[in-house]
């Protein structure tokens, strides 16, 4: 039985193993909510993540993102007077734990929504609880093809891109660089996350040109470990080599990947999924990290847009030593829209009442950007999915497009290719 700790940080509940390390908030707490807020029942929203293990570090960014979002709220009175509070359980990024923690947050802490949830495999649990207990699992972090069915799960409303989009983005840039469709390979998480990956990437290969899919190089490594270097000697035995792989995984094996990769001197262009967190890789591998390709499903943290001076300012009321991240930005701008949507319910709230105001939200300028609205797109299961294709140059993630067109030394335009010699 773990032991369990409980919190309070910004208006937000947070129950996690006893070991965790936390990130530390602002000592003035975020401001103080306008007086009368809070004399009515407080609404609770649940998130089970991984706030322990192997993908903690894309867990807590998360995690801070909500909190930000929630004290944000909560200074201007939270919702019809009532202040949020989030219950955010730790699921150590397994998939049985996170079925105990979805029947708890629902049926023991009464929540009137899940959201900002972590990872395929652990959803593949979560959606038939949310389902049958008629509550909306909201924002989850990531791109799986099991919160993206069709025709649509009532209850299942994505904020991102699907793993098949990211997938094509790659894709795509790849065969820009110059590199064919058959000289890509995949490097996958063994689980419903590298399937679903794998299984987009040949969808895209095929949209390329590529006749014989079946014949697709495709290398494994177990979740939750940085066990590479299995398919790492698998790819390098490949002949010939390939020229670029597709790498879906979390932030640390990608990282353990690619340094491995360095001591042999097999360097492929490597493009990878907004599951990693473009930022965390830079910061760990600085030059190593030069030239990979990474899809984001939020915008740039420096975009000169409203909603990133706002999240900003949210993330700075709230902690002292939260670096601006992918992570958090994602699930700030996602809990911000479902937290419009919610002001906008009529009548009490209720979990029907939040399920019909965000499939009825219509059109919401989000400040992303011109072209960027939120809308219920016509899969009827996600409300943003737009993608912005970054390169990580010179320790910083920037955006793809400004990485071609910047001309060189020499006046030629610089190519989204990685560092020499891959």
């Amino acid at each position: 039985m773990r032991a369990w700790m409980l919190g309070l940080v910004g208006g937000c509940v947070i129950a996690v193993a006893a070991a965790m390390a936390w990130a530390k908030p602002a000592t003035s707490g975020g401001g103080v909510p306008p007086e009368g807020a809070g004399e009515k029942p407080a609404i609770k929203i649940g998130q089970s993540a991984p706030l322990t293990g192997q993908t903690a570090s894309l867990g807590l960014r998360v995690r801070a993102g909500l909190q930000a979002a929630v004290a944000e709220v909560n200074r201007t009175g939270g919702i019809d007077g009532r202040l949020l509070t989030l219950v955010s359980l730790d699921d150590g990024y397994e998939p049985k734990a996170t079925g105990v923690n979805m029947r708890r947050l629902i049926d023991e802490e009464q929540v009137l929504v899940v959201l900002g949830s972590v990872g395929a495999p652990c959803a593949v649990t979560a959606v038939p609880i949310a389902q049958e207990k008629k509550t909306l699992l909201y924002g989850y972090f990531t791109g799986g093809s099991v919160l993206r069915k069709v025709p649509p799960d009532r209850y299942v409303v994505n904020f991102r891109a699907g793993l098949t989009e990211e997938a094509a983005e790659q894709i795509q840039a790849l065969c820009r660089s110059g590199i064919r469709p058959d000289e890509i390979a995949f490097f996958t998480q063994r689980d419903a996350f590298g399937d679903a990956a794998f299984t987009g990437g040949v969808a895209a290969l095929r949209s390329a040109g590529l006749t014989e899919t079946s014949k697709v190089r495709h290398v494994r490594y177990e979740r939750n470990t940085v066990n590479i270097e299995s398919g790492l000697s698998e790819l390098l035995l490949m002949q010939p080599q390939p020229k670029a792989v597709v790498f879906a995984g979390a932030g640390d094996p990608t990282v353990a990947f690619v340094r491995a990769a360095h001591k042999v001197s097999f360097r492929p262009t490597i493009t990878t999924f907004s599951f990693a967190d473009a930022v965390y890789i830079a910061a760990e591998l600085g030059s190593q990290a030069d030239g990979m390709i990474v899809t984001q499903v939020v915008p740039p943290l420096d975009a000169g847009v409203p909603a990133i001076e706002d999240y900003r300012k949210a993330m700075t009321a709230v902690f002292t030593d939260e670096q601006p991240s992918y992570a958090s930005l994602e699930a700030y701008l996602s809990a911000r829209a479902l937290f419009r949507a919610m002001k906008a319910c009529p009548g009490d709230l209720s979990r029907e009442a939040v399920v019909e105001a965000i499939r009825g939200l219509g059109t919401l300028d989000a400040g992303l950007g011109k072209g960027f609205e939120l809308r219920m797109r016509a899969d009827g299961h996600t409300i943003g999915g737009h993608i912005w294709p970054t390169v990580i140059r010179g320790g910083k993630v920037v955006p793809l497009d400004q990485a071609r067109t910047t001309s060189t030394a020499d006046g030629a335009p610089a190519q989204p290719t990685p560092a020499e010699g891959r």
